[in-house]
Protein backbone atom coordinates (compact mmCIF):
# COMPACT_ATOMS: atom_id res chain seq x y z
CA UNK A 1 0.00 0.00 0.00
CA UNK A 2 1.30 3.33 -1.19
CA UNK A 3 2.26 6.21 1.66
CA UNK A 4 -0.33 8.49 0.28
CA UNK A 5 -3.38 5.52 1.20
CA UNK A 6 -1.83 5.62 4.88
CA UNK A 7 -4.50 7.17 6.46
CA UNK A 8 -7.37 6.64 4.27
CA UNK A 9 -10.93 6.11 6.13
CA UNK A 10 -13.39 3.85 4.05
CA UNK A 11 -16.61 3.68 4.84
CA UNK A 12 -18.70 0.24 5.35
CA UNK A 13 -22.24 -1.01 5.02
CA UNK A 14 -23.45 -4.09 6.60
CA UNK A 15 -25.69 -6.26 9.03
CA UNK A 16 -24.27 -7.41 11.89
CA UNK A 17 -23.42 -11.03 10.15
CA UNK A 18 -21.00 -8.93 8.14
CA UNK A 19 -19.90 -7.46 11.06
CA UNK A 20 -19.20 -10.80 13.25
CA UNK A 21 -17.98 -12.81 10.53
CA UNK A 22 -15.55 -10.59 8.14
CA UNK A 23 -14.97 -7.39 10.64
CA UNK A 24 -12.33 -9.27 12.75
CA UNK A 25 -10.54 -11.01 10.19
CA UNK A 26 -10.00 -7.89 8.18
CA UNK A 27 -9.15 -5.44 11.05
CA UNK A 28 -6.52 -7.61 12.10
CA UNK A 29 -5.32 -8.02 8.65
CA UNK A 30 -5.31 -4.01 8.70
CA UNK A 31 -3.23 -4.20 11.41
CA UNK A 32 -0.86 -5.97 10.16
CA UNK A 33 -0.55 -4.35 6.73
CA UNK A 34 -2.05 -0.96 6.66
CA UNK A 35 -2.20 0.24 10.50
CA UNK A 36 -3.18 3.42 9.29
CA UNK A 37 -6.36 2.51 7.71
CA UNK A 38 -9.66 3.27 9.29
CA UNK A 39 -12.90 1.86 8.61
CA UNK A 40 -16.13 3.56 9.36
CA UNK A 41 -18.81 0.66 9.79
CA UNK A 42 -22.67 1.49 9.31
CA UNK A 43 -25.55 -0.99 10.07
CA UNK A 44 -27.56 -1.88 7.02
CA UNK A 45 -30.85 -4.12 6.77
CA UNK A 46 -30.16 -6.37 3.46
CA UNK A 47 -31.10 -4.09 0.32
CA UNK A 48 -31.24 -0.76 2.31
CA UNK A 49 -27.97 0.58 1.80
CA UNK A 50 -27.98 1.58 -1.73
CA UNK A 51 -28.60 4.87 -1.48
CA UNK A 52 -25.82 5.64 0.48
CA UNK A 53 -24.10 3.78 -2.08
CA UNK A 54 -25.26 5.94 -4.54
CA UNK A 55 -24.75 9.17 -2.38
CA UNK A 56 -21.44 7.95 -1.66
CA UNK A 57 -22.11 8.14 1.93
CA UNK A 58 -20.62 4.65 2.01
CA UNK A 59 -17.72 3.26 -0.57
CA UNK A 60 -18.26 -0.36 -0.12
CA UNK A 61 -21.39 -3.32 1.02
CA UNK A 62 -21.15 -6.66 2.28
CA UNK A 63 -24.81 -8.41 1.54
CA UNK A 64 -26.03 -11.32 0.05
CA UNK A 65 -26.44 -11.56 -3.41
CA UNK A 66 -29.58 -10.23 -4.94
CA UNK A 67 -30.90 -7.64 -7.65
CA UNK A 68 -28.67 -4.52 -8.13
CA UNK A 69 -29.19 -1.08 -9.80
CA UNK A 70 -26.85 -1.22 -12.86
CA UNK A 71 -24.59 1.28 -11.41
CA UNK A 72 -23.49 -1.52 -9.17
CA UNK A 73 -20.58 -3.57 -9.38
CA UNK A 74 -20.25 -6.64 -7.43
CA UNK A 75 -17.92 -9.50 -6.40
CA UNK A 76 -18.98 -12.76 -5.24
CA UNK A 77 -16.91 -13.42 -1.41
CA UNK A 78 -18.22 -17.03 -0.83
CA UNK A 79 -21.41 -19.04 -0.06
CA UNK A 80 -22.90 -19.49 3.34
CA UNK A 81 -24.80 -22.07 4.53
CA UNK A 82 -27.81 -22.14 7.27
CA UNK A 83 -28.16 -24.13 10.35
CA UNK A 84 -30.92 -24.70 13.23
CA UNK A 85 -30.12 -23.33 16.37
CA UNK A 86 -31.66 -24.21 19.89
CA UNK A 87 -31.77 -25.35 23.20
CA UNK A 88 -29.75 -28.35 24.36
CA UNK A 89 -32.56 -28.87 26.88
CA UNK A 90 -35.58 -27.97 24.54
CA UNK A 91 -37.87 -30.79 25.10
CA UNK A 92 -39.29 -30.58 21.20
CA UNK A 93 -35.64 -31.68 20.10
CA UNK A 94 -34.70 -34.57 21.98
CA UNK A 95 -34.74 -37.02 19.35
CA UNK A 96 -32.84 -35.31 17.43
CA UNK A 97 -34.53 -32.69 14.70
CA UNK A 98 -37.24 -34.10 11.87
CA UNK A 99 -38.78 -31.89 9.47
CA UNK A 100 -41.69 -32.15 11.79
CA UNK A 101 -40.32 -31.26 14.79
CA UNK A 102 -38.55 -28.31 12.74
CA UNK A 103 -42.07 -26.71 12.23
CA UNK A 104 -43.42 -27.58 15.52
CA UNK A 105 -41.16 -25.41 17.12
CA UNK A 106 -41.97 -22.02 17.45
CA UNK A 107 -39.17 -19.83 15.89
CA UNK A 108 -36.99 -17.02 16.33
CA UNK A 109 -36.12 -14.75 13.06
CA UNK A 110 -33.53 -12.32 12.34
CA UNK A 111 -36.01 -9.43 10.22
CA UNK A 112 -34.76 -5.88 10.17
CA UNK A 113 -37.75 -4.70 8.83
CA UNK A 114 -40.21 -6.31 11.72
CA UNK A 115 -41.66 -8.56 8.64
CA UNK A 116 -42.38 -12.41 9.84
CA UNK A 117 -41.53 -14.29 7.35
CA UNK A 118 -38.45 -14.95 5.01
CA UNK A 119 -37.01 -17.19 2.57
CA UNK A 120 -37.26 -20.50 4.80
CA UNK A 121 -41.29 -19.86 4.65
CA UNK A 122 -40.97 -19.70 0.80
CA UNK A 123 -39.28 -23.19 1.18
CA UNK A 124 -42.03 -24.78 3.53
CA UNK A 125 -44.28 -23.36 1.53
CA UNK A 126 -43.14 -25.51 -1.41
CA UNK A 127 -43.52 -28.42 1.29
CA UNK A 128 -47.03 -27.80 2.14
CA UNK A 129 -46.06 -26.55 5.19
CA UNK A 130 -45.84 -24.15 7.84
CA UNK A 131 -44.61 -22.47 10.46
CA UNK A 132 -44.87 -20.01 13.39
CA UNK A 133 -42.69 -17.33 13.70
CA UNK A 134 -42.80 -16.21 17.42
CA UNK A 135 -40.55 -13.63 17.55
CA UNK A 136 -38.37 -11.55 15.07
CA UNK A 137 -35.75 -9.11 16.11
CA UNK A 138 -33.41 -6.82 14.47
CA UNK A 139 -29.74 -8.72 14.97
CA UNK A 140 -28.54 -12.17 14.49
CA UNK A 141 -26.58 -11.62 17.39
CA UNK A 142 -29.03 -11.34 19.91
CA UNK A 143 -30.94 -14.81 18.81
CA UNK A 144 -28.48 -16.92 20.89
CA UNK A 145 -29.63 -15.46 23.88
CA UNK A 146 -33.14 -15.47 23.31
CA UNK A 147 -33.12 -19.16 22.76
CA UNK A 148 -31.08 -20.30 25.84
CA UNK A 149 -33.68 -22.42 27.92
CA UNK A 150 -36.64 -22.44 25.51
CA UNK A 151 -38.67 -24.35 23.44
CA UNK A 152 -37.28 -22.05 20.32
CA UNK A 153 -35.17 -21.76 17.69
CA UNK A 154 -33.94 -20.28 14.81
CA UNK A 155 -32.40 -20.88 11.47
CA UNK A 156 -28.83 -18.71 11.42
CA UNK A 157 -25.91 -19.00 8.85
CA UNK A 158 -23.60 -21.27 9.43
CA UNK A 159 -20.83 -18.99 10.50
CA UNK A 160 -22.57 -17.80 12.81
CA UNK A 161 -23.80 -20.99 14.90
CA UNK A 162 -20.11 -22.79 14.60
CA UNK A 163 -19.11 -20.55 17.24
CA UNK A 164 -22.49 -22.07 19.13
CA UNK A 165 -22.13 -25.10 21.33
CA UNK A 166 -23.03 -26.76 25.07
CA UNK A 167 -20.81 -24.15 26.54
CA UNK A 168 -23.35 -21.81 25.82
CA UNK A 169 -26.68 -24.01 26.65
CA UNK A 170 -27.29 -24.11 22.33
CA UNK A 171 -26.50 -27.13 19.81
CA UNK A 172 -27.41 -26.76 16.12
CA UNK A 173 -28.86 -28.88 13.33
CA UNK A 174 -28.41 -29.28 9.53
CA UNK A 175 -31.49 -28.12 7.96
CA UNK A 176 -34.34 -30.50 7.53
CA UNK A 177 -35.28 -29.75 4.09
CA UNK A 178 -33.04 -28.63 1.36
CA UNK A 179 -31.27 -25.51 0.88
CA UNK A 180 -29.35 -23.37 -1.92
CA UNK A 181 -26.25 -21.78 0.13
CA UNK A 182 -26.44 -17.46 -0.08
CA UNK A 183 -23.99 -16.46 -1.88
CA UNK A 184 -21.96 -13.41 0.24
CA UNK A 185 -21.01 -10.70 -1.89
CA UNK A 186 -19.01 -7.22 -1.98
CA UNK A 187 -21.06 -4.21 -3.64
CA UNK A 188 -19.52 -0.78 -4.64
CA UNK A 189 -20.31 1.69 -7.14
CA UNK A 190 -19.17 1.78 -10.60
CA UNK A 191 -17.71 5.02 -10.12
CA UNK A 192 -14.94 3.50 -8.05
CA UNK A 193 -14.17 0.51 -9.99
CA UNK A 194 -11.12 1.84 -10.65
CA UNK A 195 -10.21 3.64 -7.59
CA UNK A 196 -6.52 2.15 -6.17
CA UNK A 197 -7.51 1.65 -2.35
CA UNK A 198 -10.45 0.75 -2.68
CA UNK A 199 -9.10 -2.06 -5.26
CA UNK A 200 -6.80 -2.68 -3.04
CA UNK A 201 -9.42 -3.02 0.28
CA UNK A 202 -11.47 -5.76 -1.75
CA UNK A 203 -8.38 -7.38 -2.76
CA UNK A 204 -7.46 -7.65 0.94
CA UNK A 205 -10.99 -8.33 1.97
CA UNK A 206 -10.82 -11.47 -0.96
CA UNK A 207 -7.46 -12.67 0.67
CA UNK A 208 -8.57 -12.69 4.60
CA UNK A 209 -11.78 -14.77 2.95
CA UNK A 210 -9.78 -16.92 0.84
Amino acid sequence: MTACWCSRSSQFGMNDYGAHVILPMLIRQLARDAPGVRLKTRHYPHGAQFEDLRAGTIDLSISVAGSYPGWVSSEALFNETARVVAAVENPLLQDGLTLEGYVACPHVIMAANGEDRNWVDEHLADLGLTRVVQHAVPHFLTIPAILQGSNMISTLPGRIAAGLGKQDGLQTFDLPFASAHHQIVQLWPKRLDRDPALKWLRATIMAVLA
